[in-house]
């Protein structure tokens, strides 16, 4: 199966709740967020991101070990290994 990814997308006008997949909390409707999805072996996944995390995420110096979780186990320095 081949792997695919989407370009990133901003959603200017959520029209609904949606759940930030970096920090874990809240972006309510009708607010901005970024929006992109990937397949890989088979399993599709989609990345809502609050802006503020996302350009946080960018300016990582060690990014390529931090990753968007897309589950209930949420990125933090400490789970990095770092303080």
């Amino acid at each position: 199966m081949s792997d695919f990814a989407s370009n990133t997308t901003l959603v200017q006008n959520s029209r609904k709740d949606h759940r930030c997949d970096w920090c874990g909390t809240k972006i309510p409707k009708y607010n901005s967020y970024l929006h992109w999805a990937w397949m890989t072996d088979g399993t599709c996944w989609t990345v809502r991101a609050h802006l503020l995390c996302y350009e946080a995420f960018l300016a990582l110096p060690y990014r390529d070990e931090a990753y968007f979780d897309c589950s209930e186990n949420r990125v933090t320095l400490e789970s990095l290994g770092r303080k």
